[in-house]
């Protein structure tokens, strides 16, 4: 991570930096890498050649922002999972695709099934609790995010955030049901989820907020 670190401060130039990486670990560490740095970023995975070549289609405009990018993980990862499935809701064909496609090729040693089916029951009380409408990119970025999250908590290998006290106190509805219906996820594998990583899995849910 330090290394990461270091090569978005040298490559910065003052607009923030686009990482693309086949490491789908590194969906939502930009948050982590803005905090430690200060500067915006946007980590765009799982790769492919036409989320490549969208990023250079982007970049190459002179009036883009780094705004630009932050739709294609999203916008790819439903190409990814064949949009004409019609997904609507927790649909099984979403979970096994999403499951067999993006989790199952990257996680360690996690249990993709008992996984997806815990962390959907969880988000389904959390979108019933916090009155929101069903959000494809919700759902893909949570039990994508928390997915990993369970293999660092596992292994001891939990995220530092500096804003965890400021995000839990200025957000305490969302954090306090993201704590509540993760309690029985973590009891299922063992574990404590720290407050640092629950706050990151707050911003899921502030992100898609801030554009509504």
């Amino acid at each position: 991570m330090q290394y990461i670190i270091r090569t978005v401060q040298q490559v910065n130039q003052g607009k923030g930096v686009v990482i693309i990486s086949d490491l789908n670990q590194m969906v939502d560490l930009n948050h982590y890498i803005f905090e430690e740095t200060g500067i915006p970023c946007v980590s765009i995975t799982p790769v492919s050649l036409n989320s490549v070549l969208h990023v250079v289609e982007i970049a190459e405009k002179k009036e883009s922002s780094i705004d630009d990018f932050k739709d294609i993980t999203t916008l790819f990862l439903h190409d990814s999972m064949n949009d004409s499935a019609n997904l609507v809701g927790f649909s099984n064909y979403f979970l096994f695709e999403f499951s067999q496609k993006v989790l199952s090729q990257n996680l360690l040693f996690l249990d993709v099934n008992k996984a997806s089916r815990a962390l959907t029951s969880a988000l389904a009380n959390i979108y019933r609790e916090l009155q929101m409408d069903y959000s494809d990119e919700i759902t893909i970025r949570f039990l994508h995010h928390c997915s990993f999250m369970i293999e660092r908590v596992v292994k001891n290998e939990a995220l530092i955030f500096k804003s965890t006290k400021k995000i839990i106190e200025s957000n305490k509805e969302i954090y306090q049901s993201i704590e509540r219906n993760l309690t029985p996820v973590s009891q299922q594998f063992g574990i404590t989820i720290p407050p640092n990583e629950l706050a990151m899995v707050s911003i899921i849910f502030l992100d898609v907020q801030s554009y509504e």
